[in-house]
């Protein structure tokens, strides 16, 4: 299913806010990532890029983390 088949079943205003938009295809991605366990805590700091995405995907490259696992 296409981007523009699923708005178009949607309609309007629905369509252009909170939706959620499916596709058949596969997104691929690489990256890398650092954790480090300092004295305050865990410290992690990933870096990660799209190699096949949807137009629609929401692209986050950077992410940065830091605390304790339950």
């Amino acid at each position: 299913m296409r981007r523009r088949e699923f708005i178009a079943g949607l309609g309007g205003a629905a369509a252009s806010s909170n939706t959620v938009l499916t596709s058949n295809t596969m997104r691929v991605g690489a990256g890398v990532g650092l954790q480090w366990i300092s004295p305050f805590g865990p410290i992690r700091i990933d870096y990660a890029f799209p190699l096949v995405s949807d137009p629609w995907d929401k692209t986050e490259n950077f992410r940065f983390g830091f605390g304790t696992r339950f």
